[in-house]
């Protein structure tokens, strides 16, 4: 940390127990932070037990550490969360800097707490009659227990909320069943996460693992992952969003953002980069494993923002079709650019390397631009690709995700013949030494191995298929204007 660092130069510690006869510890443990900080920084420690709180805010030169055994769980009375103002989560910090969260415990969110499980979220994101099913199969196939479970209103926000800080380190912790964004980093600068576990198999939507936004020099590394909604989201989303006094207009790119070492596991997108009013830029992702998801790694446009310079390298990727009405629908890479809204500029995406990945993925991979020049300078090299049979394609194969589009539910999800590898308006782009295999008994949707469409300066070298394709695929490499 540039500043004085509060790990090795405390000036008071603090030591808590749970607090006899309380369900709501809150002011025990808000005392105690505001204690340090007042003498100048030092370290609060919760010793083993349950700490049932909301809203509890950190302070600058103040760690704040969970011994093993140690449980902060989120209050189940929605009006905890908003008494201080905006609504928060279990913890939040706003405008401070040289400050930690550490050590073995746990951060429980209560999710389930605030959503039906006997009711599924139903999005009108999408129209039935666009899909290859053609009726009802493609959103009344869901499943309960594949969710997403309806959400209460009056849920809380994110489960821990880093707003406008600067110099914080987070490292070791568990975080559980978020209610919303497990982990929020959002306008700050210089932040570590390290070694953390998240855990949200609840199929609870927007339950995010990270999501980073507005943010600058952000390192992810040695994290766990597994949350139902994306586990890494690294956007352009501006913080006037989700707090009430945030000031409008103060436009700040997310940019120099390192992400490494990590598992993950989502049932929207392991990884997501870009989306929102600014740029996403500078970003590298490496050495990770993306298993069982709905969507390996999604770099997107939609809105004014644009996506550059994008690194990501030596993942091995693991996708299926999930029976859930999240956003994907099995791609192991997804790249797109168009409007979500036809009154609002789109961004453009480029300067993207994709180089040394194994994926298997049941819906292939799609680059996706809206108009030639919208995803340029693109390159994907050293990709082992396989493209299986899903269980589920009766109810998800031969269609396109193009989610979010809000103006147009007929385009957000429709019917599309299926490539291993599908291409749409590249420009300045390349593929290289890239392997595919098909199961053979894919059905029918599947046009081809390799299709590229209307792209311009398209460079294709060593792009093979092995083992045999499906009979009905006649041309492997298709290319059209």
């Amino acid at each position: 940390m540039a500043s004085r660092d509060i790990n090795q130069q405390p000036t008071q510690d603090i030591r808590l127990g749970p607090a006899d006869g309380s369900l709501d510890q809150t002011l025990h443990i808000q005392s105690a932070i505001d204690r340090v900080h007042e003498q100048g920084g030092g370290c609060v420690v919760l010793s083993a037990g349950t700490y049932h709180a909301a809203a509890v805010r950190l302070h600058s030169h103040v760690r704040f550490h969970l011994d093993a055994g140690a449980i902060l769980k989120g209050l189940a009375d929605s009006t905890s969360y908003d008494r201080l103002g905006p609504r928060v989560g279990v913890l939040y910090a706003q405008d401070a800097q040289n400050f930690a969260i550490t050590g073995s415990g746990v951060i429980d969110g209560s999710g389930v707490d605030f959503v039906d499980k006997g009711t599924l979220k139903h999005p009108i994101d999408c129209r039935p009659r666009s899909t290859a099913q053609g009726d009802d199969r493609f959103t009344q196939s869901t499943t309960v227990p594949d969710g997403p479970y309806q959400p209460r209103p009056e849920r809380p926000s994110n489960t821990v909320i880093i707003h406008r800080c600067k110099d914080v380190r987070i490292s070791g912790v568990t975080f559980q069943d978020g209610a919303f964004w497990t982990l929020h980093i959002g306008a700050s600068d210089d932040i570590i996460v390290d070694g953390i576990v998240i855990e949200n198999p609840e199929p609870v939507p927007n339950n995010d693992g990270i999501h980073v936004s507005g943010s600058r020099n952000v390192v992810i590394t040695n994290a766990i992952i597994d949350a139902c909604d994306d586990a890494i989201a690294i956007t352009g989303i501006q913080e006037e969003e989700h707090f009430e006094d945030a000031a409008p207009g103060g436009e700040r790119p997310t940019e120099n953002v390192v992400v490494s070492n990590c598992v993950l596991r989502s049932r929207s997108s392991a990884i997501r980069i870009g989306y929102g009013r600014c740029d996403t830029r500078h970003i590298v992702c490496s050495n990770m494993v993306i298993y069982d998801s709905n969507r390996g790694i999604e770099i997107c446009a939609r809105h004014e923002g644009s996506v550059r310079d994008v690194r990501i390298s030596n993942v091995i990727v693991t996708t299926r079709f999930h029976a859930g009405l999240w956003w994907g629908l099995g791609e192991g890479i997804r790249l797109s650019a168009l409007p979500d809204n036809p009154k609002r500029s789109c961004g453009v995406i480029e300067g993207v390397s994709l180089d040394g990945m194994r994926i298997t993925a049941e819906n292939g991979l799609v680059f996706h631009a809206e108009k030639s020049g919208m995803c340029r300078d693109v390159h994907v090299q050293n990709i082992q690709l396989h493209v299986p049979k899903s269980s589920l394609s009766d109810t998800r194969a031969g269609n396109l995700d193009l989610r979010p589009i809000a103006h147009d539910p007929d385009r957000a999800v429709f019917e599309a013949r299926r490539s291993a590898i599908l291409c749409h308006g590249l420009q300045q782009s390349s593929f290289r030494d890239i392997r595919i295999r098909m199961d053979e008994s894919l059905p029918t949707c599947w046009a081809h191995a390799f299709d590229a469409i209307g792209c311009k300066e398209l460079e294709v070298d060593r792009v093979v298929t092995v083992d045999n394709l499906p009979a009905h695929i006649t041309e492997a490499i298709h290319r059209s204007a």
